[in-house]
């Protein structure tokens, strides 16, 4: 007979033999693992980033056919309790150093109108060539909120040439 089903004596002289057999000591393994499968999917699915968002590619040295001065890459985009938060990794492809260098995030329609955008200054002050600092954009979430683009300006100033890798 196997060691998880109890036996007929064990059945007819009440749980309590059942609990104190080897039974328990056999089963409580399985529950056990069991219980981290059944946490894991829900943990799981309560942090999936489902935000329903489309990046656009940033397209700026493209367009004005200037060598990119900044990569943007690693992009995690969180849609939760009303806002929505874009951040990645902001890289000096250039020579020099960058000061005050902005993250400008537009947010568009589902037929590609702008409905707003928002900025912040990446986290290092002072962006040096080959260095990559992060950054964070925060603002609040529309509904008819679907792609995003990130570019990069100098604060409250000019763009800055970048592609997304």
């Amino acid at each position: 007979m196997s060691a998880c089903i109890p036996s007929r004596e064990q059945m007819h002289s009440g749980p309590a033999a059942w609990l104190n057999s080897n039974t328990l000591r056999n089963v409580w393994p399985v529950a056990a693992a069991l219980a981290a499968m059944v946490a894991t999917v829900y943990f799981g699915a309560l942090n999936r980033n489902d935000s329903g968002l489309t990046r656009i590619a940033s397209a700026s040295a493209i367009q004005t056919h200037q060598q990119p001065v900044i990569r943007a890459s690693q992009f995690r985009v969180e849609r939760e309790q009303g806002y929505l938060t874009i951040s990645g990794m902001a890289g000096n492809l250039s020579g020099g150093s960058l000061k005050n260098v902005e993250a400008l995030v537009e947010f568009f329609d589902k037929s590609g109108g702008l409905v707003k955008s928002e900025s912040a200054l990446v986290d290092l002050p002072m962006l040096r060539g080959g260095e990559e600092s992060p950054f964070t954009v925060q603002s609040r979430d529309a509904a008819q909120i679907a792609s995003y683009r990130i570019r990069f300006r100098e604060m409250l100033g000019a763009s800055i040439p970048s592609v997304d890798r």
